[in-house]
């Protein structure tokens, strides 16, 4: 897993500006991809009819999604990270990526082109693709954000349970996408999967009944829904937040603003 650049800086247009603008990307995500197929779905489905003969027909569709996904996705993801980590080792501070010296053996081009070429063949894909795809997008855009992911596991054993990826933008200088408490008040949220776009952490009220302010509610943020989604459990349950990323934000922006300049 690649870890963040620790000192992102950031240019906030306005929150609400700035929620409407990934709101916008979404959409035009989400109408030139629609709805994937969900490979973890798909590996469950699979599990429940593997001993009924009717269903072998349904069987074959299944593992035929299952195997595009296990042949090509898994292969890019591994070339990339592999591509990546060796950067990282070569290059601690990530400082420039060096292309000439050090040609990738998949570009995150590549890696994009792939994804997308699988989504819109009806390849099944799971949340942290379609988050890459989304988090790309912004990039391209300037915006700099970052992929997490939430782990859900259990209290009593520690097991893990379920997860999933979304992306998190306008964290303020040396925050933390791990931690939430480091996330601050313009944080937001794009989820690709589940189709939201909001401020990442709820917004308390204040609501005035019987001519008396009573605190304590709040407006829902993104992370909130998203736990929702999961049916996430407090009472039995715990999370665990970590970076999905494959892309140094931060970085990224700064080389093509690079490129754009020497282009000009």
């Amino acid at each position: 897993m690649i870890s963040l650049n620790p000192k992102p800086h950031i240019a906030f247009r306005g929150l609400p500006e700035d929620i409407e603008i990934s709101r916008q990307i979404l959409s035009g995500f989400r109408k030139e991809f629609g709805r994937p197929h969900s490979n973890t779905y798909v590996e469950a489905k699979i599990f429940q009819h593997i001993d009924d003969d009717a269903k072998t027909d349904l069987l074959i569709k299944l593992c035929s999604v299952r195997d595009k996904y296990n042949s090509e996705v898994k292969k890019l993801r591994t070339e990339l990270k592999n591509w990546l980590n060796l950067m990282q080792v070569t290059n601690k501070c990530l400082v420039e990526f060096n292309f000439a010296k050090t040609k990738p053996v998949i570009t995150l081009d590549d890696y994009m082109k792939k994804l997308k070429e699988l989504v819109s063949t009806g390849g099944g894909i799971n949340c942290e693709e379609y988050s890459d795809i989304l988090q790309y997008e912004h990039l391209k855009k300037g915006i700099e954000t970052e992929v997490v992911g939430v782990c859900i596991y259990s209290k009593l054993r520690d097991q893990f349970l379920r997860n999933h990826s979304f992306c998190l933008r306008n964290l303020p200088e040396g925050a933390n996408p791990e931690r939430i408490s480091t996330w601050g008040d313009n944080a937001v949220i794009a989820d690709s999967w589940i189709g939201i776009v909001d401020k990442a952490i709820d917004t308390p009220i204040d609501t005035v009944k019987n001519g008396k302010i009573i605190s304590g509610e709040f407006i829902e943020g993104g992370f909130t829904k998203i736990l929702k989604f999961l049916k996430f459990n407090p009472d039995t349950e715990k999370i665990r937040l970590f970076s999905c990323n494959k892309i140094y934000a931060h970085d990224f922006i700064r080389n093509m603003r690079k490129e754009k300049t020497s282009a000009a």
